[in-house]
């Protein structure tokens, strides 16, 4: 019994190393994924790392970046404010002057008015005068005047003859036209306010006898100019 007994107490010692190896094993296992996890969770720690500096890189350059076109705007918004104060400045200064000259514009033309006003009531006054002139001498001729005006023969009443005698005065203002039919004889001698013979332009009778009536007419009396006389008289001419 004692064997047995020894024999059994070998065999559970046999089997307690079993189970220790069994245990060593699994252990020795255990240790070697231990050490593989933390080879990977240092690997993932460096990468994590390294992608945190890189990130952290590119936010500081982004930042310097966004510093520096924010000094550029600041600067830039600095320029125009520079800029704007001194367009400012010069827009004021030009409207300053521009202010001076309308006012120095303003009296001159109030200037002119007042001397176009005076200008104005001298020139009526001289206007009245002359007008008052001009009646006085039409007055003074005479309101109904009337001009003869002998024209010049005709090429066929120079063939023909037959003409009257004309005799014409010495000057228009004279006045006295004589007439002597050839072929009867009879002789008469007629006055008139002014007389114009053949050679007399026609500018010489309108600056005698039709200018002043268009004057008195301008000056807003009634006036009447006609031409009077037979059939081939010269009323045209």
């Amino acid at each position: 019994r004692q064997r047995a007994a020894a024999a059994a107490a070998l065999a559970q010692v046999e089997q307690l190393r079993a189970a220790a190896s069994g245990h060593a094993a699994e252990s020795a296992e255990a240790v070697k994924a231990l050490h593989g996890a933390e080879r990977a969770a240092a690997t993932m720690v460096l990468a994590e790392r390294q992608r945190g500096a890189q990130a952290a890189a590119e936010a500081a350059a982004e930042l310097a970046t966004a510093r520096a076109e924010a000094a550029a705007l600041l600067a830039a918004a600095h320029n125009a404010e520079v800029g704007a104060e001194a367009r400012g400045s010069e827009a004021r200064l030009q409207l300053q002057a521009a202010s001076v000259e309308a006012a120095e514009a303003i009296a001159q033309i109030e200037g002119a008015r007042a001397e176009a006003a005076v200008a104005r009531a001298r020139g009526e006054a001289d206007a009245k005068a002359l007008r008052a002139a001009h009646d006085a001498a039409v007055e003074a001729r005479g309101n109904i005047r009337v001009f003869a005006r002998v024209r010049p023969p005709l090429p066929k009443e120079m063939a023909e003859g037959g003409l009257a005698a004309i005799s014409l005065p010495a000057r228009p203002e004279d006045g006295s036209l004589g007439l002597r039919s050839v072929s009867e004889g009879k002789a008469g001698l007629f006055s008139f306010d002014r007389v114009y013979g053949p050679a007399v332009a026609t500018a010489e009778l309108y600056d005698e006898g039709v200018a002043p009536v268009v004057k008195s007419f301008c000056d807003g009396f009634s006036v009447c100019v006609f031409a009077y006389g037979q059939t081939g008289s010269g009323k045209t001419h």
